[in-house]
């Protein structure tokens, strides 16, 4: 399913698993990807998360073609920046995230993007207080429901640490994101809430020209 967006040249998509592919659809989708990408699903053991991997993957390639790319690109053209993050070249950027039974993936052109989906469980909060600014534990324990917000604020952290390239690098304490708009090393960014379902929260960054 297509989420829309505000931005230009900026498409998301997203694809809750109902079923698990029995061998013959897996083995048949998992070929539809270089085999380099084949190469790291089949590290993973979990039936749920090899296919949620291969899903994600192919709604990038859906994406390609939607953009009217496939001539130019496709998933062997995926190059990784010094920081380790994935993208298809100087201008044409893309992240994938997946939680519980559902991916999501946006293709940008012109601008860096991040994503980062989270299914919403029960959470101790204080264990997750040396990860958090003063200013957002303030805010999160002021909201009326506590742990939604909590994860409203992990995924714009984690979006934020995807679209840098920093990864688990990130110093998740440093960076205020309670703001919809943070300069993060003389950078702006603008952070937006995506709309699945009531059962996950899902981020979106953009990293603004």
């Amino acid at each position: 399913m297509e989420i829309k967006v505000e931005v230009e040249f900026l498409k998301i998509k997203y694809k809750e698993i109902i079923t698990i592919w029995d061998i013959d659809e897996f083995e048949f989708n998992l070929h539809k990807l270089p085999v380099f990408i084949q190469s790291s699903i089949l590290e993973y053991k979990d039936p749920m998360i090899k296919q949620l991997k291969i899903e994600g993957k192919l709604l990038l390639i859906n994406l390609i073609h939607e953009f009217n790319l496939e001539e130019k690109y496709n998933l062997n053209n995926i190059k990784t920046s010094n920081t380790n993050k994935p993208y298809l070249n100087d201008e044409i950027d893309f992240s994938i995230s997946h939680s519980g039974n559902v991916v999501i993936c946006g293709l940008s052109i012109h601008n860096r993007i991040g994503l980062d989906l989270e299914k919403i469980i029960p959470n101790n909060l204080n264990l997750f207080d040396e990860y958090l600014t003063k200013k957002e534990i303030y805010m999160i324990n002021k909201n009326q429901n506590p742990n939604q917000y909590f994860y409203n604020i992990w995924t714009r952290k984690e979006a934020l640490s995807k679209v840098t390239g920093f990864g688990i690098e990130l110093k998740f304490n440093t960076v205020d994101v309670t703001n919809d708009n943070i300069i993060f090393q003389g950078k702006n960014y603008k952070f937006t809430q995506l709309e699945i379902n009531n059962k996950f929260i899902c981020s979106l960054i953009i990293e603004e020209s």
